[in-house]
């Protein structure tokens, strides 16, 4: 009992003192913790939302799609002890969006709190507090890479062929974005180049009007692809023309034969354009039968390029107009005299002279009235301008006349019709009928 006494005086004996010492420790103890790890707050910028269950979404084929930006928070403000505070990063503070807590009005709230001393953190304050979204059927499309070729290569050199390693793409997403892809290209920059180009670009999607598409919010079953571009020396070259058949009756080709363009520049490797001077259309390709005006023929000339070899203007389909010259005929009388025609291949022994010569107009020259002969003929009128009886050959073979003859003694008078040699382009009608006379040089002698 004494014991007890004994204690009980201690707790109850001035009481009151007692109690005022244990206050004013409690108030130091506040003091001193406040003072040494005060409690205060820090700002953190541009926190991302992680959303969470957004396979209640998907599994129903439809996908989302944040509006505004909204899926990052701008500011975070936390308040926690200053040990805390001093420890915590950006990457500490997690913002999370539960799809399952959509609301009708298409937003989901969003939730803080820190992955470190989270019992410690006294509140977090944002700038932001739900996600705009949207939900709409989820779309996918198949669509052909298409490869292009941006910029200019050196003077000289031309982009040939441009390729990839894949020509493919699937693309999945808000149907609304989906449905507005028309193209997926991949574009490689040849300016300045002189050589072939190997390099990976991303690919590119755009709109029926050529806008790029934002493609935050697709998916792409890839989204870079390997894209190779010929770089090929570049020459031009002429074009030339020919052609087959005969104009109407009374119309010759005037020998002016056109192409339109005339010249057209190549694209090759220089093992192929080192051996290329021209471009020949052949004359099948130009058929001028029974013509009596200008022909005119559209030729692609595509087909007549050597392997290996385009265009280097990428914009030009290869056509060309070839024009024939067609004119009507010219007639002239060719005036011609007994001393213009020959007499060829005299046997030895013999001599020979003219009896006779009689044209298509029965005109008739001896040596002894001598008479000028008349030849029509016929051509382009620039050509009978300037031909002469000179540019004929009017000759009597004796080789012809006496083949076959049997005779020791080949004296006496032969009949037979000039062959004539006409200069080109000049065509005739008629021709002329001569009588010669050969004599033996031994029965002249004995005559005389």
């Amino acid at each position: 009992m004494k014991l007890k006494e004994r204690l009980r005086n201690i707790f109850l004996n001035n009481i009151g003192l007692k109690l005022g010492s244990l206050a004013t420790a409690v108030v130091l103890w506040f003091v001193i913790t406040n003072t040494s790890n005060p409690t205060t707050q820090r700002q953190y910028s541009n926190i991302p939302v992680r959303f969470t269950n957004t396979d209640t979404i998907t599994d129903q084929g439809e996908v989302i799609t944040v509006l505004d930006g909204t899926d990052t928070v701008s500011t975070v403000t936390v308040r926690a002890p200053r040990s805390v505070i001093d420890v915590l990063e950006s990457d500490n503070i997690v913002a999370t969006a539960d799809a399952r807590n959509l609301t009708d009005d298409g937003t989901i709230p969003i939730t803080f709190m820190t992955n470190r001393y989270y019992s410690q953190v006294e509140s977090i304050k944002a700038s932001s507090y739900n996600v705009k979204v949207s939900v709409e059927a989820e779309m996918s499309k198949t669509m052909q890479l298409k490869a292009y070729a941006t910029g200019t290569p050196e003077e000289g050199y031309v982009v040939g062929d441009v390729t990839l390693d894949q020509n493919q793409i699937r693309v999945s997403g808000p149907q609304s974005v989906v449905s507005q892809i028309s193209e997926a290209r991949a574009n490689v920059d040849v300016t300045g180049a002189t050589g072939s180009i190997t390099t990976n670009v991303d690919i590119v999607l755009l709109d029926s009007e050529g806008g790029e598409i934002d493609t935050s919010t697709l998916t792409m079953n890839i989204t870079s692809v390997k894209i190779t571009a010929n770089i090929l020396p570049e020459k031009e070259v002429g074009i030339s023309a020919s052609y087959t058949g005969t104009p109407a009756k009374g119309y010759l080709a005037n020998g002016e034969v056109t192409v339109s363009p005339a010249t057209v520049r190549i694209a090759a490797k220089s093992s192929i354009l080192n051996d290329i001077s021209s471009i020949q259309i052949p004359a099948d390709a130009i058929d001028i039968s029974g013509a009596s005006e200008d022909v005119s023929a559209t030729v692609d000339i595509s087909e007549y390029l050597p392997d290996g070899a385009r265009f280097a203007d990428s914009s030009f389909d290869g056509n060309v107009t070839v024009t024939v010259g067609i004119e009507k005929t010219a007639e002239k009388d060719l005036k011609v005299t007994m001393d213009d025609f020959a007499i060829t291949n005299v046997p030895d022994g013999y001599t020979a002279s003219f009896v006779s010569i009689s044209d298509s107009e029965d005109a008739i020259t001896t040596q002894s009235m001598p008479e000028t002969l008349t030849l029509k003929i016929s051509g382009l009128q620039s050509t009978l301008d300037a031909v002469t009886k000179d540019d004929f050959t009017f000759t009597y073979d004796f080789d012809t006349l006496i083949s076959g003859s049997a005779n020791d003694n080949i004296s006496g008078i032969y009949t037979a019709d000039a062959a004539i040699t006409a200069p080109a382009g000049v065509t005739y009608t008629g021709g002329f009928h001569a009588a010669i006379r050969l004599s033996s040089e031994q029965d002249s002698s004995e005559d005389s």
